[in-house]
């Protein structure tokens, strides 16, 4: 469970983009404490130029249909620089995306925030050994022809 949660969210941390990034490694640190409760604390350090950021919260997860990443599961979010809170502003026209203007001389943006992980739908009647779901097939019936109606 925990090796689950944990991968989700190093699959969701933020990215940012080649154009903007500055050179270094992205830090990303996972307090997992809370993981039965569904909840992981998350703390990026992420090199910064001065000036506008943008970071996007990715929206095509592996493995999965359609752009429909959790972004929704992500709460508390707060950019700091050097002790200080940066404010932020999420995208107009994308919600996964997030808005940062990086004051001078700072070289790196610490983000925090929650990963909230919405759990598991009880199992249900149609649920097979292995775990995964088969449809719910209503059963065959015959069909009773009216009296008015010859074959």
């Amino acid at each position: 469970m925990i090796h689950r949660l944990l991968l989700s969210t190093l699959a969701l941390s933020l990215v940012i983009p080649a154009a903007q990034a500055q050179s270094g490694p992205i830090t990303l640190t996972v307090d997992t404490t809370h993981s039965p409760d569904k909840i992981l604390h998350v703390k990026e350090v992420i090199p910064v130029r001065p000036g506008p950021f943008t970071l996007y919260y990715p929206k095509w997860i592996p493995g999965e249909h359609g752009p429909d990443g959790p972004v929704s599961s992500l709460i508390g979010l707060h950019f700091t620089a050097d002790g200080k809170e940066i404010p932020w502003q999420r995208g107009l026209l994308d919600v996964y995306t997030f808005h940062v203007d990086v004051p001078a001389g700072v070289t790196h943006l610490d983000a925090a925030y929650d990963y909230i992980r919405a759990p598991a739908p009880p199992p249900t009647s149609s649920s097979s050994s292995s775990g995964t779901k088969s449809p719910s097939i209503p059963p065959a019936r015959p069909r009773r022809s009216s009296p008015t109606t010859r074959r």
